[in-house]
């Protein structure tokens, strides 16, 4: 999905080419990685502290999974920066945001429609809710809410990527029109 902003760019014609477009997939790789060491940086610093945060993101630019992610036109960048996003809005704060909890939620479901291993991940956007105490009324209505809420999510945003990729019908064999497209993402949402 992401790859494919390079077609409603202007100016990027050579670039959209078969050996031109090559480079701009792995300019796109390199710049989601450089977005991860900057999330890392930012999370490390507000979970511990400035020093924290500069260790984490050192630790994080040279962590040889990700340089190796950098340097090829691969999904894994975009993977890292969708998690790291998630767990950004899903860091317990001191009020209870739905928003928060949806959001993370969608975007977790466009990585699973990325990677189906990113569906581990589902249970991320209840981490907002840990100081939100559950014995009581109003905790109870919360947790309530966001477990549908993350529910929710998880299909939006699965449906919305998974969709982006059915109807693109050169990237999948048997799916010939968008209905084909619109059939294989109702399909695996639904079960």
């Amino acid at each position: 999905g992401f790859y494919r902003l390079v077609k409603v760019i202007p100016a990027l014609d050579e670039w959209r080419s078969r050996d031109g477009g090559f480079w701009v997939y792995r300019f796109f790789s390199v710049l989601l990685a450089t977005l991860a060491v900057v999330q890392t940086w930012w999370l490390g610093r507000r979970i511990g502290g400035a020093r924290v945060g500069l260790a984490a993101g050192v630790l994080a630019a040279v962590l040889p999974g990700l340089v190796q992610d950098a340097h090829y036109a691969r999904p894994e960048a975009f993977v890292t920066v969708l998690t790291l996003a998630a767990v950004m809005l899903s860091l317990p704060r001191e009020t209870f945001s739905p928003w928060r909890v949806f959001g993370a939620a969608v975007i977790i479901g466009v990585a699973v429609a990325c990677k189906i291993s990113m569906l581990a991940l589902a249970w991320l956007p209840l981490v907002a809710l840990l100081p939100v105490e559950g014995g009581t009324a109003a905790g109870r209505r919360r947790w309530t809410w966001a477990v549908g809420l993350t529910l929710t999510g998880l299909i939006v945003g699965f449906a919305a990527g998974y969709y982006n990729m059915a109807i693109r019908s050169s990237q999948f064999s048997g799916i010939h029109t968008k209905l084909d497209g619109l059939y294989f993402t109702i399909v695996p949402v639904g079960t």
